[in-house]
């Protein structure tokens, strides 16, 4: 359980249009471009929202912001505040990224 004090850091943030990503496959990407492959984040680790308003034209419109706990981020070097982007921790075993896979779809 997360303190109700966490810090959580948007890594993305995108208008919810036809054929854009669900929120965990952006996540994913956003990794991807930062050369991980796996999902390296625990479900409570990952929170995203969605906010709905009338756009410039006059029609409903979604925006999604995808937030991960600056902690989980901080572990793999990818906290914004960080000077480095080095692991600091072992990479989990080969089942570990096998399941992250299958609980992903």
């Amino acid at each position: 359980m997360h303190s109700p004090n966490s810090e959580w850091v948007s890594i993305a943030a995108y208008e919810n249009l036809p054929g854009c990503p669900p929120p965990l496959a952006a996540a994913r990407a956003w990794l991807r471009d930062r050369g991980i492959d796996w999902m390296p984040f625990g479900r409570d680790e990952v929170r995203w929202s969605l906010a709905c308003g009338i756009g410039a034209d006059g029609h409903w419109r979604g925006w999604f912001d995808i937030r991960v706990e600056a902690d989980a981020l901080r572990r793999l070097g990818l906290h914004p505040d960080q000077p480095t982007a080095t692991v600091t921790g072992p990479s989990p075993p080969a089942w570990w990224h096998a399941a992250a896979e299958r609980d992903a779809h």
